[in-house]
């Protein structure tokens, strides 16, 4: 009687190899593929972000000289000797000295006066009691020779007698102030503030 063999092993052919090696491959393949595609995307939008903010940034820092230079073009310009300035000021506007240490620019609805403190010859304007009762705290951001200064005072809505002060303390013991009259009054205000905008130190 024939023994028989139990270690026998069925053949295996090519039909009934198993897959399993072709899935390992795969599955690496498509997450290295999608990690690219992230990787790219970060960094595309990263470039991209810092680009809008550089370029937005510059335009704040660069474009107001350029719009200064454009409103203010063809002005005349008032240099005072005692105190080494000068400015420059609108057609429609007049130029006063008052004293010797100070110097009013005269609008049609509101002026600048710079003066000197260091000898007190500042003639800050008075107000009406009825005219303070009815103000608000007011400042406007300002830049001059490439420095930011914050100009602060009041604003008054009253109808009969609507002003606005702004004052300004500036290097040498110099004071600015602005004052609008018939508040609220944005035309005369930037021209204001425009006109400020050229006083420069000339030594």
């Amino acid at each position: 009687m024939q023994e028989e063999n139990t270690n026998y092993t069925p053949p295996v052919y090519p039909a009934d190899k198993p897959i399993i090696e072709e899935s390992k491959k795969t599955i690496p393949t498509f997450v290295g593929i999608t990690t690219i595609v992230i990787v790219a995307v970060i960094l595309f939008g990263g470039v991209f972000a810092w680009q809008y903010f550089a370029t937005k940034t510059q335009n704040k820092t660069a474009g107001l000289p350029v719009q200064r230079q454009q409103a203010t073009e063809g002005w005349k310009t008032y240099t005072n000797n005692t105190y080494n300035y000068q400015i420059s000021y609108g057609s429609d506007a007049t130029i006063e000295e008052i004293g010797s240490d100070s110097v009013r620019i005269q609008y049609q609805n509101g002026h600048i006066e710079i003066c000197s403190t260091s000898v007190g010859g500042c003639g800050v304007p008075e107000f009406s009691e009825e005219l303070k009762a009815v103000t608000k705290a007011a400042s406007k951001e300002i830049i001059i020779e490439g420095k930011r200064y914050n100009a602060s005072g009041f604003i008054s809505n009253n109808k009969e007698e609507g002003i606005e002060a702004l004052y300004l303390n500036l290097p040498n013991n110099m004071l600015v102030y602005l004052v609008v009259n018939i508040a609220p009054n944005a035309t005369v205000e930037r021209k204001l503030l425009e006109t400020l905008s050229t006083f420069k130190f000339t030594k």
